[in-house]
């Protein structure tokens, strides 16, 4: 027979046998459409994985658990780099992925007085650091008016300016940045801008 237990979350419970449910193993697979890319990176909260392209563009993933994943592929190609992208909520089997791909993420770093006029100075620099998905962290630096291709995911951003100077502003795509990370999707072509000021001599 069945009998009901008080349970406390923050206290043990005496009464309740809990039986594991075997784990369902999933398959996910589909078809990147792009030349170029050899491999296809799988990520979740329990890590990452990595399963090979082959000369008809398919990829498998199999022993899977439930749950989400994105799946990135990337071109290796000399050139304009592309990217294909997808976030899957595996329930079942899936096997018609199909990665389109699209320019890789562009980062733009621009550097402005708080007239808007450029600044040009070397010693204004900003790192931007993967920091979604985990297990892949990428770093780049640039200087004021660069602009690197990127992967898909989420960057942390983190601007450095000569200790005479403060920072007014900074903003994404002309809108004023409320964090400090950005997101970043195939296709996309984001430029930070920093608008900056000399400190008053009496700041100095």
């Amino acid at each position: 027979g069945s009998q009901t237990v008080g349970v406390s979350l923050d206290a043990e419970t005496e009464g309740i046998r809990i039986t594991p449910v075997p784990g369902r193993v999933l398959h996910l697979g589909g078809r990147v459409t792009f030349a170029g890319a050899d491999s296809v990176h799988l990520y979740s909260d329990l890590g990452s994985r990595v399963a090979p392209v082959d000369a008809a563009g398919r990829f498998a993933f199999d022993e899977l658990a439930p749950g989400r994943y994105e799946v990135i592929a990337e071109s290796n190609a000399i050139g304009q780099k592309l990217a294909g992208y997808a976030t899957v909520w595996l329930k079942e089997d899936v096997d018609d992925i199909r990665l389109e791909g699209a320019s890789a993420p562009v980062i733009q770093f621009r550097c402005e007085d708080t007239e808007s006029k450029p600044l040009s100075t070397k010693s204004m620099s900003m790192t931007v650091t993967r920091s979604s998905p985990p297990d892949d962290s990428r770093a780049q630096q640039l200087s004021c008016g660069e602009a690197v291709t990127a992967s898909v995911g989420s960057w942390q951003i983190v601007i450095s300016t000569p200790s005479d100077f403060y920072v007014a502003s900074v903003s994404a795509q002309g809108k004023l940045l409320e964090s400090s990370e950005i997101s970043l999707l195939p296709g996309d072509r984001i430029e930070i801008a920093l608008a900056a000021s000399e400190k008053p001599a009496s700041l100095k």
